[in-house]
């Protein structure tokens, strides 16, 4: 046997004990967290693998520093903002083009362990039929865990997460979703169901996504022991005030895409899905943050009609009925209960033993 043929059967052993690994993460103005995660990424002790940054048609000269001062990446450099979405589906498609055997998906912000990758290669590589991987999640500063894989409860029509490392193992299979912060996708996962929902912009294309794979015939898995720290916006400790306001409008507005077209039950999810975004309303207008009520109301309008992609902040819940729901939180509650006398009695004065206004 030649040399250029031992070398080649050695090479594709080599390859297929260690899969090829393209890590694509999505950066918009946010320099200093891509440098810090590619610089984490470096220190892995997996070696077969790529990092493809997307650059979203950031503002702040992130590209440009990106192609000056990161070498031995591959930058893409996206004329428009496609959202994580679309600019997700970029780096994706290139990763396949160059051969990949899997995709990890991380987020600019997300800060892997040195054996974090491999612990998720070897997870996948564990069963033919898992398709999708996650690691453990925790918070950056605090290093509370944050994500270990959630529940899609169809009943309630809301996702339960677990926050119990031990009992990951334990979720029901048909019901499994994870984030995409940190999420190893096999190459046969994309083949099979394609690429994320670019109407979702950001948001619950995760959880949409999890559920194709899992209809597909694959199965998701968490490897426990892999873990990457997340910054989050340091909601971890800031509280969720530091959300930016984009946060609520989109996942308001996604939350209806999915579960209108992934629940079971409608009627229940509808009553449900108004409960929640109207408690919530109620409370950040108690706590006067009226920009957050706006981007609530904003967000169920165009889930309602429709309109997705990108927020515009043209389109508007009219103010009609914006000052209704903001004015008579409790009102709206009582009608979604379905709670005829407690109506009656508050706004009608009715005397509910007597029946005598």
């Amino acid at each position: 046997m030649n040399y250029i043929k031992r070398f080649s059967l050695v090479k594709r052993k080599f390859d297929m004990r260690n899969p090829r690994v393209s890590i694509v993460l999505i950066n918009w103005n946010c320099y200093q967290d891509t440098a810090e995660c590619v610089a984490a990424l470096r220190k892995s002790a997996y070696r077969n693998f790529e990092i493809v940054v997307v650059d979203n048609a950031s503002t702040d000269g992130s590209a440009e520093r990106i192609e000056k001062e990161i070498r031995g990446i591959i930058l893409i450099k996206s004329r428009d903002n496609l959202g994580w979405a679309g600019g997700t589906n970029l780096g994706v498609r290139d990763a396949l083009k160059r051969g990949a055997d899997y995709v990890l998906l991380l987020n600019a912000d997300a800060f892997v362990e040195p054996d974090a990758i491999e612990k998720m290669v070897a997870k996948a590589e564990s069963s033919p039929d898992i398709g999708l991987v996650s690691a453990a999640l925790y918070y950056y500063k605090s290093r509370r865990l944050q994500h270990c894989g959630a529940e899609i409860d169809w009943e309630h029509c809301k996702i339960k997460e677990t926050l119990d490392i031990n009992k990951t193992n334990s979720l029901s299979s048909d019901r499994l979703w994870i984030w995409f912060t940190a999420a190893l996708v096999n190459r046969k996962v994309i083949d099979a169901v394609g690429f994320f929902e670019e109407r979702y912009f950001c948001y619950c294309e995760d959880q949409e996504y999890s559920i194709r794979a899992q209809r597909a015939g694959f199965r998701i898995a968490v490897a426990q022991d892999a873990k990457v720290f997340h910054r989050c916006h340091e909601i971890d400790v800031g509280g969720f005030d530091k959300l930016p306001l984009y946060f609520y409008f989109y996942v308001t507005r996604n939350d209806l895409f999915f579960f209108r077209k992934y629940s079971p039950k409608k009627i229940r999810f509808y009553r449900n899905y108004l409960k929640k975004i109207i408690t919530g309303v109620a409370y950040k207008q108690k706590e006067g943050m009226g920009d957050v009520v706006d981007a609530y109301l904003d967000g169920l309008y165009c889930g309602f009609k429709g309109i997705d992609g990108r927020w515009d902040k043209a389109k508007k819940m009219p103010r009609w009925i914006r000052k209704f729901i903001v004015s008579h939180p409790n009102f709206c509650l009582d009608m979604l209960n379905g709670d005829v006398m407690k109506i009656l009695k508050s706004r009608f004065h009715v005397n509910t033993a007597t029946g005598i206004n």
